[in-house]
């Protein structure tokens, strides 16, 4: 058959149904199928040589199993009404190109509520594949490659969307305006080399570009939300750095927010490095400055990035969980003592760490924070954190089933959650400072979890002169001369035992 033009009417019946293999095996040029037609029966087409273009009419709702695989169609255009498509409907297209799956221009709709998974099995690897992703992801198996993704609609991209499926390869991965939420990973592992956040977007979830080798990073105009500098995409919500590439430059200390209108222009200090955001880029460069204006470096911030060495100045205060872990070339670590919180593991992995491990023995620090125990950790049944220490990390002395007493210094500002997790016999915590001071120190929730009934100690400091101030059983002038009693009291009560029973001597005295 030849110049194929389906009629609408016979005998004067409107025609609405393409039956079953009604084509199937037949030589077809230049197919028009006219508007009017509702349903496209199983196998319609099937193998049906000489059709190249497929131009679906508005009224076709239903397109039913291998309704037009093995032809030799190189675009495949889906409207808004149709409702189902097959298995295999459109499989073994050997020469295709492109697919789009419209939406609505108004609202960015779409009527399409079932499509087989395997509807483009077999087909080439097309160039181009535009579609909302509620559609992407039901037919995301059916294609070894494809060059370029267009996500359009309104459809939010789910958490891990792109991250496991062979398309992930695309070297270009478009965002149409009207997405407005991207969920956590959703294009790790994807080849892409750069990112254009749409206005649309108000959300981005966690570590959304990981193990990508993205280039370069920008954010359409009259987005509301995010901002772009120095190849760096910032929340200005929280203030934070959200996205990192290859490319990026010095860490940003301000950003400028323009509203919408461009009415107004704000100033505002970078404070944070937001989850995830260098993990696993491959930067440039090999080192990296961390400035005062930035806070918290956050949890996974630089996770598996390539780094050798990492300046963090003065002004930073927390480190979170996995910071650099697996960071496996970093080898200098500068922190200042501005850093009073380091999370769990955040250096684990990492050249630094293997080195502390190796060459020192009890406890590491790491700035100002007492980092963790190394050595034999059965054998310790005292410990004294060094003087200057301002912080513990989380996990700092974790299992350490032996220790019994550990002594604090009164410079501590900070002790992380879980500190002394798995310490299951330290019943004694002395503060070498005040109640005030002790009260003064920041302490995570759940700090003490699996500590048994425990007593924190503290300096009576008390002003009486007259008596053992250094505890060696003998009243010396040293004793005398002394400011203030350097005996530890039971946190909370008023002075020490020996300072007490003074006390009550001059008053029977008197």
């Amino acid at each position: 058959t030849s110049n194929s033009v389906i009629p609408t009417k016979v005998n004067g019946k409107k025609i609405t149904t393409i039956g079953d293999y009604a084509f199937a095996y037949k030589t077809v040029s230049n197919l028009v199928i006219p508007d009017g037609i509702e349903t496209i029966g199983n196998g319609a087409f099937e193998k049906c040589q000489g059709i190249t273009t497929l131009n679906l009419p508005k009224s076709v709702k239903n397109i039913g199993a291998n309704a037009f695989s093995g032809t030799d169609i190189a675009r495949v255009t889906v409207p808004t009404t149709v409702v189902s498509i097959g298995e295999k409907a459109f499989s073994e297209l050997k020469n295709l190109e492109n697919v789009e799956f419209e939406i609505e221009s108004d609202n960015g709709g779409y009527g399409l509520q079932s499509i087989a998974q395997n509807a483009f099995e077999g087909s080439s690897s097309p160039k181009t594949l535009t579609a909302p992703m509620g559609i992407l992801s039901k037919i995301k198996d059916c294609f070894s490659f494809v060059e370029t993704i267009n996500v359009i609609g309104n459809d939010d991209i789910p958490a891990q969307a792109f991250s496991g499926w062979i398309p992930q390869r695309a070297r270009a991965i478009n965002i149409g305006e009207g997405v407005r939420k991207i969920g956590d990973m959703a294009f790790a592992d994807c080849e892409i080399t750069s990112f254009v956040l749409p206005a649309s977007v108000t959300e981005i979830g966690v570590g959304i570009l990981t193990y990508c080798p993205i280039e370069s990073l920008s954010v359409a105009s009259g987005n509301a939300r995010y901002y772009a500098k120095n190849n760096y995409i910032i929340d200005s919500y929280s203030h934070s750095i959200v996205l990192a590439c290859k490319n990026s430059g010095e860490i940003p200390t301000t950003f400028k927010y323009v509203t919408v209108d461009n009415k107004n222009v704000k100033e505002y200090d970078v404070t944070s490095i937001a989850n995830g955001a260098f993990k696993g880029v491959e930067l440039d460069k090999i080192t990296i400055i961390i400035p005062g204006n930035i806070k918290s470096i956050d949890d996974y911030a630089f996770e598996q990035c390539s780094l050798f060495a990492v300046y963090i100045l003065s002004g930073v205060e927390s480190i979170g969980r996995s910071a650099f872990e697996g960071a496996k070339n970093l080898a200098f670590v500068s922190v200042a003592d501005s850093v009073k919180s380091i999370g769990y593991v955040a250096f684990r992995g990492t050249v630094f760490y293997t080195k502390k491990q190796a060459t020192e023995k009890g406890i590491s620090y790491i700035g100002k924070v007492a980092y963790a125990y190394h050595g034999d950790k059965a054998d310790v049944v005292e410990l004294e954190v060094a003087d200057g220490t301002v912080g513990i990390a989380e996990h700092a002395f974790e299992r350490m089933s032996n220790l019994k007493k550990i002594t604090l210094p009164s410079s501590l500002k900070h002790i992380d959650k879980e500190a002394f997790v798995g310490c299951k016999n330290l019943t004694n915590l002395y503060f070498n400072g005040t109640d005030d001071g002790w009260k003064a120190v920041t302490k995570v929730r759940n700090w003490d979890l699996n500590l048994p009934t425990h007593k924190i100690w503290t300096l009576c400091r008390c002003e009486e002169k007259s008596h053992d101030h250094d505890g060696d059983g003998i009243v010396k002038k040293s004793d005398e001369a002394a400011d203030v009693c350097k005996n530890y009291k039971l946190f909370g009560a008023e002075v020490c035992d020996e300072c007490f029973d003074k006390e009550v001597d001059k008053i029977i005295n008197n």
